[in-house]
């Protein structure tokens, strides 16, 4: 086993001796430089630019062959730049003044290829921090720095348009000066784009942002002592040479260490997991045969998946059938839906011939030889098709053809049958709807226009009626007091007639109006708390003395005194007024009338039974239909409409109770009322003693419910 913590502490003390040999290097540089300098400055000058050029070159190589490992882009950057930097740093020692190899005397030419050097070296830092994590072209880089050369070249050495840096050859120009303030500026930005991308900097070049700092600091620093050096010869001049040496050594480690040494102590512990991972393998025997049996495991549930999808296709509610059009025409895989829907027998379709499929199952359609033609131009089409197929059974079909393609190539058909049989049985049904839809609206319209006539026609009724009532009723009283002879008693006969056809005519009016009214939704119960055995027992005796003329024996039982609910009292007295008057016309004399009430649980009990000749059985599910009267040889001497039982279900409805009916013929009948133990917020005594004061309106309602009655 590798232990990885030695190897981290023998990383550490070789980096501390990497430390001292970079300090020492650095030491000998500088001292070396200042000798040399001092007993010949050319030859220190030469050796400085020739230094310079070597380190480029250097960093353009390390650059391209990092780029081949590692794909990181960043470093080419700065390598691009180099290689063109050298070749100027060449130049420039070239043509220094002592040496002129090319015959250039003039003191400018070095000078201005110095110029260019710079400008390529601060471009290469500003662009490296500017795109060191963009995608660039780098054969577009080398074609502009190679641009840009050509164009320097030709305007020092031939077009001469570059300015002169000296002034008589002893004073800078203020041209040069200019050209040093720019690069300082650009060093600057550049130093401040390190500082605030020095994280992401690292994680995408891994050069460390401090050596980067540094050797941009001797790069300004070499400079600014360019730019004010009087001397050629003196400490100045020889120190900006110094610092431009130590920044092109840095850059030169910095990118040494972070790309070659880097990534052989990646490459280093790469090989050392590797070791750690040949030994792991070496014990994953066992891991090898589980995954050996996951295998087998995942080539089962292969298996079944497929089986899923042959049990979908025989799930699916169409015929399906897969046909083969290379060569002869075969049959390759169905369900069986497909086999149910044609009735094809097994031994057929396993021969999967298609043509004798079809021949078979062509004689089962209306149009057998419309569906061979189609069947044929079905199979030679490469669209989806589609077809309706008629049964001669009555069976209507939807078939669909799409190409079957495996692989990119289309190697036949899918044909799919859906039995639509039913479906066209709804449409048609849904069309029979909507045709009677319209009727049923058409009728309403009409049902509305009955309505608003029937309104009319009792609104028109009703006020001559009410005079006709008044006048006979001043009649009556008026050959009732002063005449007593044989035509005064006549017409007070006629007249009485006279009076109760005129409350006959304004019940009927009633009626109409109030079943109109409740057809429209305009009728509404004003229900309040109120005792109901209370309104039924006064509403029974307030009739009990004419009853009780009429021969007929009327008894009222209760077994509560007291029970309060929600109800209208007004629709309460008619609908006892109604249900008495027929108990009325149906009982002969010495018989009964019983109204009895019952306090049940969650509601009240009202029971108006009778002695009567009750109500065959035929005849009982109709009574409250409207306009529905028993058979009229039975009533006798009374007359009705046939809208009085109608009404009284209406508003017991109302008050969300229901009535039925209990009879037999012969036996009498009794209708039953039960009615919800419901009440309001507030209760309104006063509204009962109201209603049971009012005599004389209760005479008046008891002569309209009464009106069909003839003594």
């Amino acid at each position: 086993m590798v232990d990885i913590k030695q190897l981290d502490k023998n990383k550490k003390i070789l980096d501390q001796k990497e430390n001292k040999i970079n300090v020492f290097v650095l030491i000998s540089l500088v001292f070396v430089s200042l000798f040399i300098s001092q007993m010949n400055y050319l030859l220190f000058h030469t050796g400085v630019h020739i230094f310079m050029s070597i380190v480029a070159y250097n960093i353009l190589i390390i650059s391209i062959n990092s780029y081949k490992v590692t794909y990181t882009g960043s470093l080419l950057l700065l390598g691009i730049a180099y290689g063109f930097i050298g070749g100027f740093e060449i130049l420039h020692a070239l043509t220094y003044e002592g040496i002129e190899i090319f015959g250039y005397t003039d003191i400018n030419v070095e000078n201005q290829l110095w110029v260019v050097v710079r400008y390529l070296e601060v471009s290469a830092f500003l662009t490296f921090v500017l795109f060191y994590d963009k995608k660039i072209k780098y054969n577009i880089l080398v074609y502009i720095y190679t641009v840009v050369s050509v164009i320097a070249l030709l305007s020092i050495f031939h077009w001469n348009i570059i300015p002169s840096h000296y002034i008589n050859d002893l004073d800078f120009a203020l041209f040069r000066i200019i050209n040093v303030f720019i690069i300082c500026v650009i060093l600057s930005v550049v130093i401040y784009l390190l500082n605030k991308n020095r994280k992401k900097l690292y994680n995408v070049s891994f050069i460390n942002y401090k050596f980067m700092i540094l050797i941009i600091v001797f790069t300004l620093a070499s400079e600014i002592l360019f730019a004010f050096h009087i001397d050629t010869y003196n400490l100045t001049n020889i120190l900006a040479h110094i610092f431009k040496i130590l920044s092109f050594y840095l850059l030169f480690k910095s990118i040494n260490e972070s790309y070659i040494v880097k990534h052989q102590k990646i490459l280093s512990k790469e090989n050392n997991q590797l070791r750690l991972n040949a030994i792991k393998c070496s014990k994953d025997n066992k891991t090898l045969k589980e995954e050996i049996n996951r295998t087998k495991l995942r080539e089962m549930q292969i298996i079944n998946y497929k089986k899923v999808l042959e049990s979908i296709l025989e799930s699916v509610e169409e015929g399906i059938v897969l046909v083969s059009t290379k060569d002869k025409k075969k049959a390759l895989h169905w369900n069986d839906r497909f086999l149910q829907i044609w009735d094809i027998p097994k031994e057929l379709i396993q021969e999967k011939d298609i043509d004798k499929i079809t021949f078979y199952v062509k004689d089962q359609l209306k149009n057998p030889d419309e569906f061979i033609l189609n069947t044929n131009e079905m199979y030679n089409s490469s669209q989806r098709t589609f077809d309706m197929l008629e049964f001669k059974d009555g069976r209507l079909l939807e078939r669909y053809s799409n190409c079957l393609v495996v692989n990119g190539q289309v190697i036949g058909k899918v044909l799919s049958f859906r039995d639509i049989t039913e479906r066209k049985k709804a449409e048609e049904i849904k069309k029979e709807n909507e045709i009677n839809k319209r009727l049923l609206k058409e009728e309403r319209k009409y049902d509305e226009m009955k309505t608003q006539f029937f309104t009319n026609l009792s609104h028109e009724l009703k006020t001559p009626i009410n005079v006709l009532l008044g006048n006979v009723q001043l009649l009556k009283v008026h050959f009732g007091v002063k005449s007593r002879n044989d035509n005064s008693t006549k017409i007070a006969k006629y007249l009485s007639s006279m009076w109760q056809n005129c409350y006959r005519l304004l019940r009927l009016i009633n009626n109409l109006t109030d079943i109109v009214r409740i057809d429209s939704g305009y009728f509404d119960v004003s229900l309040k708390n109120y005792n109901i055995i209370s309104i039924v027992e006064e509403i029974t005796l307030s009739v009990a003395v004419y009853i009780e003329n009429m021969g007929i024996n009327l008894v009222f039982d209760t077994d509560t005194e007291e029970k309060i609910i929600a109800c209208d009292p007004d629709k309460i007295e008619r609908i006892l007024l109604n249900l008495l008057s027929n108990a009325v016309k149906f009982t002969d004399k010495g018989g009964s009338i019983i109204v009895n009430m019952n306090v049940l649980k969650d509601h009240v009990r009202i029971s108006v039974k009778d002695t009567g000749i009750g109500i065959p059985d035929d005849k009982q599910y109709e009574i409250f239909d409207r306009f529905k009267k028993v058979n009229e040889d039975l009533v006798r001497n009374y007359n009705g409409t046939g809208i009085g039982l109608s009404l009284v279900k209406c508003l017991v409805e109302m008050h969300e109770g229901t009535i039925k009916i209990k009879s037999s013929y012969g036996d009498g009948s009794e209708f039953i009322i039960e009615l919800p133990s419901k009440v309001i917020s507030e209760t309104n005594e006063t509204s009962i003693k109201q209603y049971i004061e009012n005599d004389d309106k209760n005479i008046e309602k008891l002569n309209i419910e009464f009106s069909d009655i003839y003594s």
